[in-house]
């Protein structure tokens, strides 16, 4: 006897979802999201009534981005301030002569990284810091009333003049540095350079944000937002991030605006987006902070995008009955340019607050109008694992939901004992109802409303379930649940009280779920 031995090999393939911002990056410390630095979410927790009060020092900003890169600082007369208007923010304030400064609980360099800011800066003096350690700093400045954005490292300032930074107005700042490269390479709103940093190639700082000595040298305004990555990102996961926070801030002016969805303010919240750049850079598996992930598309190109947004902040994704169906309180809406083909989309059980609502199917609904008053196109998701998905295609500038639909399918047959009867016979019509499911049917009333020419005979009629009225017809089952593959039948007799052809006519006229062929039989 031979024996054969087998052996396998187990790999693991760890399985990220990208829910940084805008959907670039994971936070669980698995990708190059490093510090994610939020100011409507000081306790990064996402409980917004945990923020402190207006005016209140804030001694610790934390990282959201899963990594535990914190900044604090114990001291409250060194520490900024929180602030509201218009969008949450950490305030810096120069003019009260005191440092402020937060201080990166991990903080160090990247040589090779991406970092955002989101930011309100104040034109104090000469330079306004952004990120700071004891080396060089991010920083935008006037200085002989020239105004530039730059990294400076002691003393050798390298700037570009050609950035005109947006004093006193909200704007989104970004540096870019790729470790082999002597360049950084920085946006500003819908502009950008490139500057040569020298031999030393100096990196991204983070150790800080601020500096530690009072005078022009501090950071000053409203900071809104914070990202670091410890990789360069490609342009078309720059372009998401920087759509993410424009339209979050208020349609803030960026490079290349492709998601213009939030510009009356009604879908600005947990934006993300998949796509490909010009240059042939892609991302093409996003979720961001939502409960939706959407990946995979089949004809993506270069300059494509799809970028969608909720309208509602921080939405329970509970389900209210509309109709006869349940739908999802939040709203999503889509930006595509060009044309990225279909998408694989996809979210979790656990996300979603079904309680109370019945059994039916989950589907994906998109409209051309925000009420689904008319309906585009719907998706059956299917769950497997604790996750629906399913396959679907957008359009620019759709509306679409998840909606939990109970569906029948309600079957009439009728026969007919005698079918050519004299006066004075008594003829009955068997009706049989049969639900072919998938759910069971409630509040089901059928109408068979004898013609002329024939009277009802109770007497001779079997009425099993439900009641029936010979005066309006109505077979009423309202109070019966019909279960899938169930089939319920009722005999109505009637006498004939004169000679003709008569027709009798059976419908289903209700039903709590929506049947999928509705018919009659005559």
């Amino acid at each position: 006897m031979k024996k054969i031995l087998v052996l396998l090999l187990l790999i693991n393939f760890k399985v990220f979802s990208q829910t940084g911002p805008g959907g670039v990056g994971a936070r669980d410390g698995s990708s190059s999201l490093r510090v994610w630095l939020r100011a409507n979410d000081i306790n990064a927790d996402g409980d917004e009534s945990n923020n402190p009060g207006i005016g209140s020092a804030i001694s610790a900003w934390n990282d959201y981005s899963g990594n535990g890169n914190n900044f604090t600082n114990g001291s409250a007369a060194g520490s900024p301030t929180y602030a509201s208007t218009p969008f949450a923010s950490v305030n810096f304030n120069a003019s009260l002569g005191t440092a402020q400064l937060l201080f990166a609980t991990s903080g160090g360099t990247y040589t090779d990284g991406s970092v955002f800011f989101a930011i309100n800066p104040v034109n104090s003096g000469n330079s306004n810091s952004l990120f700071d350690n004891p080396s060089y700093s991010l920083r935008i400045e006037q200085w002989s009333n020239t105004n530039r954005i730059g990294l400076t490292r002691y003393g050798v300032a390298d700037y570009s003049s050609s950035l005109i930074p947006q004093f006193n107005n909200n704007t989104i700042v970004s540096y870019h540095k790729t470790g082999a490269s002597n360049n950084i390479t920085i946006y500003s709103d819908n502009n950008s350079a490139v500057l040569n940093i020298g031999s030393s190639a100096a990196g991204i700082p983070y150790t800080r944000i601020g500096r530690n000595v009072s005078g022009s040298d501090e950071a000053s305004g409203d900071f809104y937002e914070i990202i670091l990555y410890n990789s360069r990102l490609n342009t078309a996961e720059r372009v998401i991030v920087e759509n993410y926070l424009s339209a979050k801030l208020g349609s803030i002016a960026v490079s290349d605006n492709v998601y213009n969805e939030d510009e009356n303010g009604d879908f600005d919240f947990k934006v993300a987006g998949i796509g490909q750049a010009s240059d042939g850079s892609n991302h093409l598996n996003s979720q961001g902070t939502g409960v939706i992930s959407i990946s995979s598309p089949t004809d993506v190109a270069n300059n494509e995008y799809l970028i969608w947004g909720e309208n509602v902040e921080n939405s329970d994704y509970d389900f209210t009955q509309v109709g006869k169906r349940y739908r999802i309180s939040t709203v999503w809406r889509a930006s595509e340019r060009g044309d990225v083909g279909d998408v694989s989309f996809s979210l979790s059980q656990s996300d979603i607050d079904l309680t109370g609502v019945p059994t039916g199917v989950f589907k994906l609904v998109r409209s051309t109008v925000s009420d689904f008053s008319t309906i585009a196109e719907e998706y059956d998701l299917t769950l497997a694992g604790g996750t629906y998905s399913g396959t679907v295609a957008f359009n620019d500038n759709d509306y679409f939901t998840l909606m939990v639909v109970p569906s029948v399918d309600l079957k009439l047959t009728k026969t007919v004992d005698t079918a050519i009867p004299k006066v004075g016979d008594v003829v009955t019509f068997s009706l049989s109802l049969t639900n072919s499911g998938p759910q069971s049917a409630t509040g089901v009333q059928v109408r068979d409303l004898l013609p002329s020419g024939l009277t009802y005979d109770a007497g001779s009629s079997t009425i099993g379930s439900g009641t029936y009225n010979a005066v309006s017809g109505l077979w009423d089952l309202s109070g019966v649940t019909i279960t899938s593959g169930q089939t319920i039948t009722v005999q109505i007799a009637a006498t004939v009280d004169s000679a003709g052809t008569v027709t009798n006519t059976s419908e289903v006229i209700n039903v709590d779920q929506e049947d999928v062929d509705s018919d009659s039989v005559e």
